[in-house]
């Protein structure tokens, strides 16, 4: 009897003194039962969310096509074999009228030095063109010119060579001068020594290359008298 006086005590002290305007108690809420609920809500929200120590997002890569690539070395040459178009010796010097210079030597039919052109790309094909020839006082240029009837003006019995103010390259893969031979003009054409001259398609996988040499022609006359002239050499990597 006793413990159960102290615990009707203990009820009428938590609903004796409500406010009887209040909107809780108009509802017949009690609020013992509020008060628990906001406690238990808050107990909730307040649980720190667990989280990964480590996280990732994976990328796509959109590629626009394959790259092509070329490397040619020595970046710069001077022809040191020149000879008469008969053949006899000029030292390291270009004679006129039609003399005949070279760069690169060999061994049977493979050059062994020369210009290296290596396909450092994905496989596909290499051209070579070449350019006029500018004096170094900037003033009249010698033209790139092709024999046998071609654009060279200077005929000869059957053949046309470079006429005045003209002159020609060409690049071999064999000394012998058989085959691999390409001619070249101010225009991107096939390297015939990638594919040995035998299917015209100057083919080249990854990491082919090759060592070529380099024939000039020189012009039958120069208008312009210095003693130096250059012209580039350009290999293009492509489709």
């Amino acid at each position: 009897m006793r413990a159960l006086s102290t615990i009707k005590r203990i009820r009428i002290v938590r609903v004796e003194t409500p406010d009887r305007s209040s909107p809780v108690r108009r509802h017949g809420w009690r609020p013992l039962a509020l008060t628990i609920s906001v406690m238990a809500l808050v107990g909730l929200s307040a649980a720190p969310a667990l989280a990964a120590n480590t996280g990732s997002s994976t990328a796509t890569i959109n590629v626009a096509g394959p790259v092509y690539s070329v490397t040619v070395s020595p970046a710069t040459f001077a022809f040191g074999l020149c000879s008469t178009r008969l053949g006899a010796s000029t030292g390291g010097s270009l004679g006129f009228p039609d003399g005949y210079c070279y760069y690169g030597t060999g061994s049977g039919s493979v050059y062994t030095s020369g210009i290296t052109i290596t396909n450092t790309g994905a496989a596909g094909h290499i051209d070579v063109n070449g350019s006029s020839a500018v004096p170094s006082d900037a003033g009249t240029p010698w033209t790139l010119c092709s024999e046998g009837g071609g654009t060279c003006t200077s005929l000869q019995g059957s053949l046309y060579y470079p006429g005045a103010n003209q002159f020609q390259l060409g690049t071999e893969a064999d000394p012998q001068g058989s085959n691999a031979y390409t001619i070249l003009s101010n225009s991107p054409a096939c390297d015939a020594a990638f594919d040995g001259g035998t299917s015209g398609g100057c083919t080249a996988a990854i990491g082919a290359s090759q060592i070529e040499g380099i024939n000039l022609a020189g012009p039958e006359s120069s208008t312009d008298t210095s003693s130096t002239f250059t012209t580039t050499l350009t290999w293009t990597a492509g489709p």
